[in-house]
């Protein structure tokens, strides 16, 4: 899977970090079902690379893994933009629905196996083959963010939310933009830093506000330093 390290490139604190959710998700899965994740935060926080590490840990514990991304499911672009960039993005950004459809097959079936048109960016369009191949060994990672919608209710075995002030988030989220734009054009540092505080912060907000990810993580993750991560809450599952 793109994106993942060798564990030997992991900070220590994190490393640790990732080997007790193993633990823990090794301790919870029940044979005969998928053991599903989400990792939410706002943007630039540092999901994707959490997720990423989190795959490598459990691959090297001989978990079969499957990565979902959200950003998969992006709607096209005559959907998410209306009127105010902040509301559309936690309104309109995402095709809910269809991710909820593929998170209810798995848990209904135990097992997705199939390539799946998803957003091509570049297309504005459901045009990308992504193979899905999930089955009742797998561990399923979604990563993203509006994963506590109520939406979602019921559909993750445990869920993670990093926190970070905006700041470092935004100084990440201009790192991502510049080395690996995700097959979308470049913004220009001061577009990104415009949308960040105009579109994905507030947005953000409305939904923490409304979906409270804070009160309702299972993992509640301090990622300000992603070297030096720090657990905030660790609940059980209710």
């Amino acid at each position: 899977m793109d994106g993942i390290r060798n564990g030997s490139e992991v900070p220590d604190r994190r490393r640790e970090i990732l080997e007790a959710l193993t633990k823990r998700i090794t301790i919870e899965k029940k044979n005969g079902a998928p053991y599903v994740i989400a990792i939410d935060g706002k943007t630039g926080v540092g999901k994707t690379e959490i997720a990423n590490d989190l795959a490598a840990t459990l691959i090297t514990h001989g978990k079969k893994v499957q990565i979902i991304h959200m950003d998969d499911y992006l709607n096209p672009s005559s959907i998410r933009y209306g009127i105010d960039e902040s509301t559309d993005f936690y309104t309109r950004s995402f095709n809910f629905r269809k991710l909820l459809s593929v998170l209810s097959e798995i848990r209904k079936n135990g097992c997705l196996q199939r390539v799946m048109p998803l957003f091509d960016t570049r297309a504005d369009t459901d045009s990308k083959p992504v193979p899905y191949d999930i089955d009742k060994d797998t561990v399923v990672i979604v990563e993203g963010v509006f994963l506590h919608k109520d939406i979602f209710e019921n559909c993750f075995n445990l869920s993670v939310f990093l926190t970070a002030p905006s700041p470092a988030a935004l100084r990440r989220a201009q790192d991502r933009n510049a080395a690996d734009p995700l097959d979308r054009n470049v913004l220009s540092p001061e577009e990104m830093e415009r949308r960040y505080w105009e579109k994905y912060d507030p947005g953000f907000n409305m939904y923490a506000e409304r979906a409270n990810p804070v009160g309702n993580s299972t993992v509640l993750l301090d990622f300000e330093d992603p070297k030096h991560p720090r657990v905030l809450a660790a609940r059980q599952k209710i």
